[in-house]
């Protein structure tokens, strides 16, 4: 669920400034994670397994029990018995701590080789399209595996799409950021209001309709923005955390799009307060 934070204890300033107190953070999640799991960061057999039981439907038996039988003709064998056995625990993990996971794990996927890595990838793909729809955590699980995996093993990134300009696309990444984080239009509007006042203070901007900013679009907005000077994507950041903090509080969704907006910029990100139950 949501979990408190301040800006206070997260300041605006330290976006895009890793320091100590980030890596201190980073190793008390570590710590956070069962013990089991933790291993899942340096095996490569475990590390396909746990996306896997990442990407099983958690509500929906029927899509799962589809999902597991696909898995079993095509993925590794040992993969698999490893998926069975990890995966309970993987239930049991709060949302919160998914995404800081697969982070962890993306070097040892990079140990492939270019065949396993070709079968991972599909069958990451496979396991997304079993329910016909993309939910935000898949959607940043599988951006976030992409952006640094294809690269590594030699595919080519998608070309950069023409869009209408930097203050429309951050406008994009904050009506999706509020939408996911606030309750009710007024604390949605204030909240998206925060964020650009932060990123073009001086500027006439719209306020897109939440329709409009589907997860294509903000993808879009997305890779324009990795092109970007380092101070322009400094400002997104702290937009966007402005936008978040607007009511005091993390949402996981909200945590899942920050972790992949910086991730997609490549700006660390301030430590984030998240939940370690579920």
């Amino acid at each position: 669920g949501p979990v408190q934070g301040s800006p206070g204890r997260l300041r605006l300033e330290d976006a895009g400034q890793p320091g100590a107190a980030h890596l201190a953070r980073a190793r008390d999640l570590l710590q956070q994670l069962p013990a089991d799991l933790r291993e899942c960061a340096h095996d490569p057999y475990l590390a396909r397994a746990t996306v896997y039981a990442l990407l099983l439907s958690p509500k929906d038996r029927k899509v799962r029990s589809q999902q597991l039988q696909l898995l079993e003709k095509k993925a590794d064998p040992k993969v698999f018995r490893e998926l069975l056995e990890i995966h309970p625990d993987l239930e049991q993990l709060a949302p919160g701590l998914r995404l800081p996971l697969v982070e962890m794990i993306v070097p040892t996927l990079r140990q492939l080789s270019q065949a396993q890595y070709r079968d991972f990838r599909a069958n990451v793909n496979m396991l997304i399209k079993a329910d016909h729809k993309v939910s935000l955590f898949e959607y940043a699980m599988h951006r976030m595996l992409l952006h640094h995996l294809d690269h590594a093993f030699g595919l080519q990134a998608p070309a950069v799409p023409e869009g209408k300009g930097e203050v429309a696309d951050a406008a994009c990444l904050l009506t999706m950021l509020a939408e996911v984080g606030q309750i009710g239009e007024g604390m949605r509007n204030e909240a998206f209001r925060r964020g650009m006042q932060l990123f073009a203070p001086d500027q006439i901007y719209r306020h897109p309709d939440a329709r409009e900013c589907t997860l294509r679009a903000f993808d879009e907005a997305l890779r324009r923005f990795a092109t970007a000077d380092p101070d322009l994507k400094r400002r997104l950041l702290s937009a966007c955390l402005a936008t978040v903090f607007t009511n005091e509080r993390v949402s996981d969704g909200e945590s899942d799009l920050l972790r992949v907006i910086a991730d997609a910029i490549g700006v660390p990100l301030p430590p984030l307060p998240v939940a370690t139950h579920g």
